[in-house]
């Protein structure tokens, strides 16, 4: 998974949604997920819990990258 850029609420879940759909087809046992989360430099929290539930309620190991839009300075 790489660079979704979400900016608001819609794109964080089209891109939970699309996280989604590769991992029932691609079955992995780990994802890289590639950086630029956003182009805004901040993450909340409930939208980063929100697109990685895909992997964490299958039990999938993941990790990250900084992208030019990172790195990741969560907001609550």
């Amino acid at each position: 998974m790489s660079d979704p850029q979400c900016d608001n609420v819609t794109q964080w879940h089209e891109a939970r949604n699309e996280l989604e759909t590769l991992v029932k087809k691609a079955k992995p046992d780990f994802v890289l997920i590639n950086g630029d989360m956003n182009s805004q430099n901040k993450i909340p929290f409930d939208m980063w819990d929100l697109f990685v539930s895909p992997l964490t309620k299958r039990n999938i190991y993941w990790s990250t990258t900084n992208g030019n839009h990172d790195p990741f300075n969560y907001k609550n």
